[in-house]
């Protein structure tokens, strides 16, 4: 019988199962983690309050941020071309924001000279100066026609200058008047 193998060395080795204790210590020590981690965390407290603060810029920064106007949207017309063409136009004009009410107020109270000014420099113009990409030649005029018109007192020099910083020719579409 030396002879005969042994049933168990022929056999071979029988699975085994899931490592339970293996599994068991893992969680075990996961389980010791959090609940360490959390305990840090509520040792820690909340985080305080938070109370902003306001901006750096001061009044004097505020006050001089360009701000836009609309100044005038209508439609002019100008024969120079030989034919009546219609401009559509809308024009803005920028100042600092100091200065805004009162634009608001003197372009309500000038509105009927400020047209007439914009009218003729836009019925005297070349057609040149409606196929620049910008209008920055009519831009420039109409500066110009604003710079007598839209006056501030400035009390550090004593004197009145122009609050007008840019004009800015938001539309200008051509219509034939005669189709």
């Amino acid at each position: 019988m030396a002879d005969q193998p042994n049933d168990q060395q022929t056999q071979p080795a029988q699975k085994r199962g899931l490592p339970v204790k293996t599994i068991i210590i893992l969680a075990v020590f996961l389980l010791v983690e959090v609940s360490m981690i959390l305990f840090f965390l509520m040792l820690a407290g909340s985080p305080s309050h938070v109370q902003a603060e306001g901006t750096l810029a001061d009044d004097s920064a505020v006050l001089k941020q360009q701000v836009e106007e609309l100044l005038i949207e209508n439609k002019f017309v100008n024969t120079l071309k030989g034919e009546a063409i219609i401009y559509d136009t809308e024009v803005y004009v920028v100042v600092r924001r100091q200065y805004q009410d009162q634009v608001r107020q003197d372009i309500e109270l000038m509105k009927a000279r400020i047209n007439t000014d914009i009218a003729n420099i836009i019925r005297g113009a070349p057609p040149s100066h409606f196929a620049e990409p910008t209008h920055a030649t009519l831009a420039r005029q109409i500066k110009a026609a604003l710079d007598k018109r839209l006056l501030a007192y400035d009390e550090q020099e004593n004197k009145s200058k122009p609050v007008v910083m840019e004009v800015l020719i938001n539309r200008m579409i051509p219509y034939k008047a005669n189709p």
